[in-house]
Order: C-alpha cells, then structure tokens, then sequence
C-alpha cells in the first residue's frame, strides 16, 4: 500500500499520534490533520479536530489511521464512533510495521517480516531460558 497519494489523517493526537504523524513525515507523506476525543491545542499547524464536531465531508477520502494505545481506551469504540460518522476507510497505526517493517519502530507493533528476520534470534533466547534455574526465577 502506497501511503504517498492518499490522504491521511490521524485519530489520537497523543504521544503515539504524534509519533505516528512525524514517521510519516519522514516517509514523505502528508498528512491532512487529526481528530481526537478531547480538545487540543494544533499539531504542527495541523488542526486537531474533535470527534464530536467532525464533518465527514472534511475526510470523506481519508485513510483514518487510528493511533491510541491506552488502557483506559477501548479501540473497538473509537473504531465504532468513527464509523457511526460515516468513516470508512480506518485502520489502526499499526498497519505500519507491515508497510514498513524494518522502519516503523515501536515497541507496541512488530510486524510478521521482522519476527521471521530474527526468529533464529529469538529462538535461541527460548533456548537459554529453558535451563533449570531460569525456570526458577
């Protein structure tokens, strides 16, 4: 998938949001905004929109990347609400460790291409712990 030519926004203006919208900066790739639960002050120029007041005109086209990882959150209600205003192509953010797997680093999304990379890796440290006192412990 070719993020480039696609319009972007992001749900979650948080620390995962904005971690989310500088990756792809990076990448070359625009973003057209955010929206979040709660008021926000403006990312990078970039209106933060709230989610109760959004206009489905505004992202009729947009890939709505959503970009929350909280315990408190339930992603299954975001995703629910998002729908329930008429979105429809939403994804969570990490759809980007399979787009770019050896890049998008973050230590909640690990893609199916860099476990099979290092798996020999992370089979020998299985290995060493199968020794009685790493058992114990």
């Amino acid at each position: 998938m070719d993020l480039r030519n696609q319009h972007i926004t992001i749900y979650g203006a948080g620390g995962l949001g904005q971690k989310v919208y500088n990756f792809l900066l990076s990448k070359d790739i625009k973003v057209d905004g955010f929206i979040d639960a709660n008021k926000r002050a403006p990312i990078d120029g970039l209106e933060v929109q709230e989610l109760k007041n959004v206009k489905i005109k505004n992202f009729e086209n947009s890939i709505i990347l959503v970009c929350i990882w909280s315990p408190g959150l339930n992603v299954a209600t975001i995703l629910s609400d998002l729908e329930s205003k008429g979105f429809k192509n939403i994804m969570h953010a990490g759809i980007l460790a399979d787009i770019f797997p050896y890049e998008f680093n973050h230590y909640l999304f690990t893609s199916k291409k860099f476990l099979d990379l290092y798996k020999h890796k992370i089979n020998s440290v299985f290995e060493i712990l199968e020794d009685e006192m790493s058992k114990e412990v």
